[in-house]
């Protein structure tokens, strides 16, 4: 028997640091595994697992032989992302049943039902049910968090199961496919940024960045026609949809273009004409000044919504699926780290071409549209951005469900009701809650958040107490970890490790998420139960300025949702709308201190100009603002807080600046030339007397 070799030994040691094996450094793990000889690196990736199907993973499933017979087992190596996949231990041997493999990201994975109620469960009672000629077998590999480049390999790996169809739905995680071809090409950078440093801003560069992402779309669907007729395995591609009607963009997502000084001006009025007109009813003046936003800057998304809302309002829903998806397709000029979301693009693409690989589509858009009657598509069928519903589910799952029989040549006489399928009370309750949470997370409006509440407390009234303790959780200074009431959900609900991370923010990231607080508070209440004192001697306990000082600039005191901007990161707060809003606890009789130092960067002319300081809405002073730092100590009086939440707003002049000052050879220069600085903030600290 060989003994193995120092470098084997040390590549060893190395592997077993790894352990266990995480998305983060699963590639790592891999390259390791190369080395010591567990991978043939001169094979292709589709010839790797045709040669050696007893060696390869599929996804977190390796090959075990049992009784002559090739099974798959979930890997040990790979348990912390068992979650990410579908609750199956085992995936059998091939059968004489027809064997469907579903492939996709976190919409195919039932994200939010998971893992009671899935797409995979629901297909396979349909096709199950009546079945007069064969049985069916689905076997779900559907992986939350999956982009094109990981499906792709699974798709390939899925070949050893021997399939007789695979179904794709997805498309939502493949932007980071088109970052990542443009970070790697310097050729489609210096394209890019030459086109956005001009007067039209970013907005110019959205046929460049529609190419290259068609190309990229083209060559998977290239790749997935070459395995399909190499395999003889037929291949349907659903193409999901977005919620457009309830998911609006996130404060990230509006960030402001850097624009000229007279069009950044005239953006901005326009938006406040616009809102002001739309609340008081005046649809027609809001249009023309979404209009006019739209015009100054179609790369922002705010104009398109306001447009839609307009629309809908006046019952044109086909104009208003319009604006709604092109204020969706805005994600495309990066402006956060956005919601998940298939592109007009990408479904175009998939129209136009899979058909020339042999790949036959179903268009959910078009399926969607259908069953709505032409409305545009919202809650009824989504629960967050772009996963499903009970009904968005069913309805998707009934039309892949009747392409399969064709494929098939399935003429059964009798077909199950889809509506039929449904998940327990129970799972719908934890469903809507993890849904208001999420929403909350991705900046969604209150409505929303009290609509998944509601929802939730009605299916199943033992949520009223994880949401009392969500409620006590997140108003309190310490990390969600640490906090004893997080343990009590966790005690309470022992289905929740596919959701734990939306309990737990990353490091520092932690905010108030006051809206979905208030709108769980306003369910509870309507049920009797009313936690509202209870809440604000916890804020005044943990956060109220009397008798020590607050830092503003904290996540926790400023921040509405978890996106973030993808640019260069600072060591001070860079202010990418013209207010700025920063929570501050107090009770009514305190006089607040509040100290700032703030600076406009790149004003081209000096000229006096001032920031207003306003606490709930009412101005206090204002304040000078320059290219260089300035530090003011304010004194606001007993009379301007009220109990509780305070709102400071920093309203930003608007002034002319230059770029000269960016760095345009750093990795987010592109993103930094594209987007407005309104002014930038050092430190803001408050203390009460």
């Amino acid at each position: 028997m060989s003994r193995p070799s120092e470098l084997h030994k040390e590549l060893a040691i190395d592997l077993a640091a790894l352990l266990p094996v995480t998305p983060e450094n699963q590639q790592t793990f891999l390259d390791l595994m190369e080395k010591l000889g567990y991978t043939n690196p001169q094979t292709s990736e589709e010839e790797t697992v045709a040669e050696n199907p007893f060696k390869s993973h599929i996804g977190i499933y390796k090959p075990d032989i049992k009784d002559g017979k090739k099974y798959y087992q979930r890997d040990i190596l790979f348990k912390e992302t068992w979650s990410f996949f579908a609750d199956i231990q085992t995936i059998p041997p091939k059968s004489d049943k027809k064997r469907v493999v579903l492939l996709g990201e976190s919409v195919t994975r039932g994200f939010l039902l998971d893992p009671e109620y899935t797409p995979a469960i629901v297909l396979d009672q349909l096709l199950n049910s009546n079945k007069e000629l064969y049985g069916y077998e689905i076997i779900d590999l559907a992986e939350t968090n999956l982009g094109m480049a990981g499906i792709r390999q699974r798709y390939t790996e899925c070949m050893a199961l021997e399939p007789d169809m695979v179904v794709f739905l997805a498309g939502n995680n493949w932007r980071e496919e088109l970052l990542s071809t443009i970070g790697n090409s310097q050729k489609k950078q210096t394209a890019l940024q030459e086109l956005t440093l001009g007067e039209d801003g970013i907005a110019i560069a959205k046929p460049l960045i529609e190419d290259y992402f068609s190309t990229i779309v083209d060559d998977f669907l290239a790749y997935v026609g070459t395995v399909s007729k190499k395999n003889g395995v037929p291949v349907l591609f659903a193409i999901p949809e977005f919620n457009l009607l309830d998911c609006r963009s996130t404060p990230g997502e509006r960030v402001v273009s850097e624009l000229p000084y007279e069009k950044l001006k005239s953006w901005i009025e326009a938006k406040e004409s616009a809102e002001e007109s739309l609340a008081s009813g005046d649809t027609e003046t809001c249009s023309i000044q979404a209009q006019q936003m739209i015009e100054i800057d179609p790369s922002h998304p705010y104009g398109f919504e306001l447009l839609a809302d307009c629309c809908i309002k006046n019952e044109q829903y086909k104009e208003a699926r319009h604006y709604l998806e092109m204020a969706r397709d805005t994600a495309l000029f990066c402006r956060t780290n956005s919601k998940p979301r298939t592109f007009k693009v990408i479904q175009q693409t998939i129209l136009s071409k899979a058909a020339s690989y042999g790949i036959e589509v179903i268009d959910l858009p078009a399926v969607f549209k259908a069953h709505l009657d032409g409305k545009v598509p919202g809650k009824e069928l989504f629960l967050d951005y772009c996963h499903f519903s009970v009904t968005g589910i069913q309805v998707a799952m009934d039309a892949v469900y009747k392409k399969v029989l064709q494929e098939f040549d399935d003429l059964r006489k009798t077909h199950k009701d889809v509506k039929t399928i449904i998940p327990s009370n129970e799972v719908l309750a934890l469903g809507h809650f993890f849904a208001a949470i999420h929403n909350a997370h991705w900046g969604q409006s209150y409505d929303i958040l009290l609509y998944h509440c509601s929802e939730s407390l009605s299916k199943w009234k033992d949520i009223a107490k994880t949401m009392v303790y969500y409620c006590d959780m997140i108003s309190r200074g310490a990390a969600n970890n640490v906090c004893k009431s997080l343990e009590k959900i966790l005690e309470d609900n022992t289905k929740l490790d596919r959701y734990v991370h939306a309990l737990v923010p990353a490091r520092n990231m932690k905010n108030m998420e006051l809206e979905l607080v208030d709108a769980m508070t306003t369910v509870l209440k309507s049920n009797g139960i009313d936690i509202t004192n209870y809440l604000l001697k916890i804020r005044l306990d943990d956060h109220s300025i009397k008798n020590r000082r607050i830092n503003l600039l904290q996540n926790y005191y400023h921040a509405t949702s978890y996106d973030e901007y993808q640019g260069q990161k600072t060591a001070f707060l860079q202010a990418r709308d013209s207010k700025s809003d920063f929570f501050v606890i107090a009770d009514a009789k305190t006089k607040a201190l509040l100290s700032v130092s703030f600076r406009i960067p790149g004003i081209i002319s000096e000229n006096h100009d001032t920031a207003t300081l306003y606490v709930n809405d009412t101005e206090v002073t204002k304040l000078s603002v320059g290219s260089k730092w300035q530090t003011h100590s304010i004194e606001i009086p007993v009379g301007f807080l009220q109990n509780g939440l305070n709102v400071f707003r920093i309203k930003w002049p608007i002034v002319a600046t230059s770029r000269a000052l960016q760095d345009k050879d750093s990795s987010t220069a592109i993103l930094d030339a594209a987007f407005r600085v309104f002014g930038e903030i050092g430190s803001m600290t408050v203390s009460g007397v």
